[in-house]
């Protein structure tokens, strides 16, 4: 049981993301950042930042550029990685190994 336990909170750590979402003003855009755009419909998309014009901002997605208009963008946030989460997830699989290592080295239920 502590095994499966302790597995289950490696994983957890472990497909966690080490990205942070900040909102993000026009004015603050950097080109070549990665952002994620909410639309007003309610679409998120993942874009890279490249050029302000005057009623759009023009964007990467899927390798192909795209002219947003201004009126349409909902919010911006900027994506960017969290010393925090990577440290913590990191110590928290690596010591997670350590105890799952540790408990395989207990002795059989049943005597041989």
């Amino acid at each position: 049981m502590k095994k499966s336990l302790y597995f289950f909170v490696i994983m957890v750590f472990l497909l966690q993301s080490c990205y942070t979402y900040k909102d993000a003003p026009f004015e603050s855009l950097e080109v070549n950042k990665n952002y994620i755009v909410q639309i007003k419909d309610g679409k998120e998309i993942r874009v890279k930042f490249r050029e302000v014009g005057l009623d759009t901002l023009v964007m990467k997605t899927n390798n192909k550029y795209v002219k947003i208009p201004t009126n349409r963008i909902k919010s911006i946030k900027r994506q960017k990685v969290s010393a925090l989460k990577v440290i913590g997830g990191v110590t928290a699989a690596v010591g997670g190994m350590i105890l799952f290592i540790d408990n395989t080295k207990e002795p059989p239920i049943i005597p041989q």
